[in-house]
C-alpha cells in the first residue's frame, strides 16, 4: 500500500473497477447494494473520464488489478482492495476469512489468476449466454 493524490471532489474511500469486466461490475453492483450509507465511492477505469493519475497510479496500474483508495489516502491492490472495499462497505465479514494466515495467500494467488484471465472468461461467458438465447 502508498500513499496517492487524492480527486478533490469527493473523499469517500473509492473502489477502482473495471466497468468493461463482467465479473468486475457484478461484484461493485453487489457492494454499492451492501453500501447502504454511501461510504464508498464506486469508480469505473473503462470510462473515457477516468484519471488513474488522480490517484497516483497508470493505467497499466488500474487494468492489472482492482484498487482501493481508503479514506487515509493508501491504496490497497488485488484481494487487499477486495477486503478493504468490504470493510469500507460495512460487510467486510463476507470477506475477511480469506485473510486468515493459512488461507490467504491461496487467495491472492487465485486473485492473481483471476485478473489476468478476467476479460478473456467474461467475454466467454458472455459467448455461452448468447449460445443459449
Amino acid at each position: 500500500m502508498n500513499k496517492a493524490a487524492r480527486p478533490t471532489m469527493d473523499k469517500r474511500d473509492a473502489m477502482l473497477y473495471d466497468g468493461a469486466c463482467p465479473f468486475c461490475s457484478r461484484e461493485a453492483a453487489l457492494l454499492k447494494r451492501a453500501d447502504a450509507a454511501g461510504h464508498v465511492r464506486f469508480v469505473d477505469i473503462s470510462q473515457p473520464a477516468f484519471d488513474p493519475a488522480a490517484y497516483g497510479l497508470t493505467r497499466a496500474d488500474v487494468d492489472a488489478q482492482l484498487h482501493f483508495v481508503d479514506g487515509e489516502g493508501r491504496v490497497h491492490r488485488a484481494m487487499d482492495a477486495v477486503r478493504a472495499a468490504y470493510r469500507a462497505a460495512g460487510v467486510g465479514w463476507r470477506m475477511a476469512w480469506t485473510g486468515a494466515p493459512l488461507i490467504r495467500p491461496v487467495f491472492d494467488r487465485l486473485y492473481r489468476v483471476f485478473a489476468r484471465n478476467r476479460l478473456r472468461w467474461g467475454a466467454w461467458l458472455a459467448r455461452r449466454r448468447d449460445h443459449r438465447a
